[in-house]
């Protein structure tokens, strides 16, 4: 455990060589480890469930510096809750940093879209000076659809839970994404993006409803499915 451990503790050069985002969007300092599951020699979408149970460990160190720590709040300073929950997603893709480890460019060319978030609750402020320790898990792979648990500690307690959506697209590949609403009880209504994605081995129409997958109805909107 402890050399595989090594092998995938990834500084932020190694970071920034994996992920495309930049300043002041990078939001992970470190990767501490990675537990990949399956054959990390190769990435097998069709047989997805062989991947369930990958962990990946990360850190963001969230200074006063940070850009939109000043307005949030002025004289009561915590982290956004969108800014850990993408912190969190940063951390998740690289489930996909063994499969894809020493790979020719082309076959690297993936890229990880957060299109869902379920059940997430922030149980404590984060606020400037504080270290957040990330932990995923895959959770669920059906074909280009990863799911995730995700948690987040600060001084080993737990500040945020819950659950994120994933498509894994390869470069170049078509998208879009529109807003849909779905209404909740309590009269809540929750915005969530539809992803619609056409896959490159069958060309069917695939829509991605937050962690609801379903084939795309006529009209363009799929339709909602428990």
């Amino acid at each position: 455990m402890s050399s595989e451990r090594g092998r995938y503790h990834l500084d932020i050069e190694k970071i920034r060589a994996f992920l495309p985002h930049r300043a002041p969007f990078l939001l992970v300092d470190r990767i501490l480890e990675i537990h990949p599951r399956g054959d990390s020699s190769k990435l097998d979408l069709a047989n997805g469930a062989e991947l369930v149970g990958t962990k990946v460990v990360g850190i963001k160190n969230f200074t006063y510096n940070e850009p939109f720590i000043p307005g949030h709040f002025p004289g009561y300073s915590i982290v956004p809750g969108v800014i850990q929950i993408e912190a969190m997603a940063q951390v998740a893709s690289f489930a996909l940093y063994p499969f894809l480890e020493g790979k020719p460019e082309s076959e690297r060319g993936f890229q990880c879209i957060l299109v869902g978030v379920d059940g997430v609750r922030f149980r404590k402020p984060v606020i400037p000076g504080d270290t957040l320790r990330v932990e995923a898990e895959l959770t669920k792979a059906r074909g280009k659809i990863w799911g995730f648990h995700v948690e987040g500690f600060v001084d080993g307690q737990r500040v945020v839970v819950g659950g994120i959506v994933a498509v894994l697209l390869r470069d170049g590949a078509r998208h879009q994404c529109t807003e849909s609403e779905q209404v909740l009880g309590l009269g809540h209504v929750l915005h969530q993006h539809l992803v619609r994605h056409v896959d490159d081995r069958t060309g069917a129409r695939i829509g991605i409803h937050g962690s609801c997958i379903v084939p795309e109805a006529e009209g363009g909107l799929p339709q909602q499915r428990r």
